[in-house]
């Protein structure tokens, strides 16, 4: 039912939406089970496609959630010493914004861009039909 509803583009973007969401949350996640060298890192890929995502549906939110993200990296990636996995996930606790607020920030966003785009065929049509109904 998702794949269908995926297909028209409004809907298509909250379900890429969500996915990326869940991706991070799953990230989030196993980083507190394995490390890569030592240090629970976001994938770079996800970090680039959230931007990516941000940038389309004009959520500024989303991008400055994105810079925290990032921010949560360098610092993760600049975590050495003794302990030093359990001080990077300490981190990433202690300094991650919470995913589910944002997510249903951006959503809102998502669905302000979508329903302005809305507006102004309808309101063109609205125009063309007046104006054909007066003249």
């Amino acid at each position: 039912m998702t794949d269908v509803l995926a297909m028209i583009p409004v809907i298509r973007r909250i379900v890429y939406l969500r996915r990326l969401f869940d991706w991070l949350e799953e990230s989030l996640e196993a980083s507190s089970n394995s490390t890569i060298e030592g240090y629970p890192e976001l994938p770079f890929a996800l970090l680039e496609c959230l931007e990516r995502m941000g940038d389309e549906i004009a959520s500024v939110s989303l991008l400055k959630y994105c810079g925290k993200l990032r921010a949560l990296n360098s610092k993760i990636r600049a975590t050495r010493g003794e302990n030093a996995d359990a001080a990077a996930m300490r981190l990433h606790l202690d300094h991650l914004p919470p995913i589910e607020d944002e997510y249903r920030r951006v959503k809102k966003d998502c669905l302000k861009a979508v329903a302005a785009w809305l507006v102004i065929p309808v309101l063109i049509v609205l125009v063309i039909s007046l104006r054909s109904c007066c003249l």
